[in-house]
């Protein structure tokens, strides 16, 4: 059988481990991946290998909170390309359902990211969306490619460059990060109440319905009791039959524009062979044509009626037909509440008999498709298929001066909420710092007795090592030795999470002895943190980078979930 972890629950994994990182400290620590005997670390998940990784830790970086970002599969659109549509039914994970549109095509000059609607039966695309503060509703017919776009959210040029990342891009905007979290009550809580919206109405058997009938034209008259005269166009000409429209929808575009479109149901309907007109007596209330702003010169069309039924309200759509087939449904008004529906053509009351088998009728079967609960675009994250958190973080040149503009990493690593052994300095209200240098700062006039890669030790009254470690770099012009990857099996000094002892001086390699210039306490500087401390979430022996004094590295890890 069947065993099923939803993307809502992956989801919510998701929102709760960001809720997480906003509440606690999380760090990029960078390290080296050797050994105290030179050789390479590769990482495996165990304790030991999580103790060599916090033992050659050289610095690390803070992940500002508002740098943390959900992240989507980066899909740009390009011309030619199929996109799947969206569809309850399927299972849109890893599906290229919405599409990036950036600013070397559009006339915003940012990206903007859309979901697809409709493919129009898995056309590819001509036409990409473009963006309209006129467009109210966010929906996106395209004439050229039958496309339907949603419109989803907006990335400025600056937001795409700083996070995007191994084919992912964040879900920017103003939105609920977690909208079903109904206070007191726990995660993924969804009021039944939401429901859901139809977005789409989807033709199954499009090639083989068969049997319906339309007619189109402009008005010709209205009576605003409710009775329109109708003109059809010559290649679209009406039935003379009286009610033979009666129950079809009769539709009107305002404006001149099928994207704004009003129906109505016909109660009866006779025609004028005089004036080859039709008169359709419409459902509607006194005056209401009126207050529609109905009037003479307006396109018409009378296409056979969408049933819709359910437990929500309003939807309304209309049949297209094509050659005696109905081809597409156009959904009029979404309406909302909907948590079951079905949707039918209704069967017009001449010239069809589908149960008949001595005529060629085919009934049409629909199927309409709800949007996720509260309609598209109520919850960016869950409706692209969002399971991925970017841990962002960047070395500015005031960082650099601060780590050290030398030597070589290969070793990075997600550590929350490491401690801090100045803890009147970092308090819990104002937290660590943004940047630590991990290394031991030595300030000696005897640096030329070691070397970069030198191993440096301290021994006590018997001859006995206490403390090892490696030189990372020697200033010259300040006098000053770096150590790093000093936390060997020694015991560690009181108060101090390493053996390094102020009080013995230090031997390089050679014998040759280092001296720490007096007052010693002045003449050291230890890293504020507390070695070994805080949880590791991740970590990876990359390839090794060099840094120089115009090192600017930039950190993206990428969490799925």
């Amino acid at each position: 059988m069947a065993e099923i972890l939803t993307s809502t629950y992956r989801a919510d994994l998701m929102r709760r481990f960001y809720d997480d990182t906003q509440e606690n400290e999380y760090y990029m620590f960078i390290g080296n991946d050797v050994n105290e005997v030179g050789a390479k670390i590769t990482s495996v998940n165990s304790h030991f290998s999580q103790q060599q990784f916090m033992n050659n830790i050289l610095f690390g970086k803070k992940i500002q909170k508002d740098e943390i970002q959900f992240m989507v599969k980066y899909y740009p659109w390009q011309q030619g390309n199929v996109f799947d549509e969206y569809d309850d039914k399927t299972n849109l994970v890893d599906k290229r359902f919405y599409c990036v549109v950036g600013p070397n095509i559009n006339n915003t000059g940012d990206y903007r990211v859309f979901k697809c609607l409709s493919n129009n039966s898995g056309a590819a695309v001509k036409t990409h969306p473009e963006w309209s503060n006129d467009n109210l509703d966010g929906v996106y017919p395209i004439p050229t490619d039958g496309y339907i776009w949603q419109y989803m959210y907006r990335l400025t040029a600056a937001e795409f460059e700083a996070y995007n990342a191994s084919g992912f891009v964040p879900v920017i905007g103003d939105y609920n990060k977690d909208p079903y979290n109904i206070a007191n009550t726990g995660y993924a809580t969804v009021p039944t109440t939401i429901g859901s919206e139809v977005t789409n109405i989807k033709v199954e058997n499009a090639e083989e319905n068969f049997g319906y009938t339309s007619a189109s034209g402009e008005i010709d008259s209205v009576d605003y009791s409710g009775v329109i005269t109708a003109d059809p166009y010559t290649n679209s000409p009406l039935n003379e039959i009286t009610n033979y429209y009666t129950g079809f929808t009769f539709s009107i575009e305002l404006g001149g524009s099928s994207s704004n479109t009003i129906i109505y149901e016909v109660a009866s309907y006779t025609y004028d062979e005089a004036t080859n007109t039709g008169q359709f007596d419409l459902e509607v209330d006194l005056n209401q044509l009126t207050q529609d702003g109905i009037a003479p010169n307006q396109r018409w069309k009378v296409t056979p009626k969408v049933k819709i039924e359910g437990d929500g309200t309003g939807a309304e759509a209309l049949s297209v037909v094509t050659n005696g087939s109905v081809t597409d449904i156009q959904v009029i008004n979404k309406g909302s509440g909907y948590n079951s529906v079905t949707a039918s053509v209704v069967d017009p009351n001449f010239d069809f008999d589908p149960e008949d088998a001595n005529t060629v009728d085919v009934r049409a079967s629909i199927r309409p498709i709800l949007s996720p609960k509260g309609g598209h675009n109520a919850d960016p994250l869950l409706e692209l298929e969002a399971r991925r958190l970017l841990m962002y973080a960047y070395i500015t040149e005031t960082d650099s001066l601060s780590i050290g503009p030398t030597g070589t990493f290969s070793f990075v690593g997600l550590v929350k909420n490491p401690q801090w052994a100045n803890t009147a300095l970092y308090t819990a209200n104002t937290g660590g710092p943004d940047v630590f240098d991990n290394r031991i700062a030595v300030i000696t006039d005897d640096y030329q007795n070691t070397f970069q890669n030198d191993i440096i030790t301290q021994v006590d009254a018997d001859n006995e090592v206490i403390f090892s470690g490696k030189v990372h770099e020697v200033n010259t012009s300040a006098n000053t030795i770096y150590i790093s990857e000093y936390l060997g099996p020694y015991t560690n000094t009181a108060n101090n999470s390493s053996s390094f002892d102020p009080n013995f001086n230090l031997l390089a390699s050679s014998g040759s002895p280092i001296t720490i210039n007096t007052p010693v306490e002045d003449n050291i500087t230890r890293s504020p943190l507390v070695q070994r401390s805080g949880l590791i979430y991740f970590m990876e022996d990359i390839t090794p980078l060099d840094r120089t004094d115009k090192s600017r590295e930039e950190f993206k890890l990428v969490l799925e979930f």
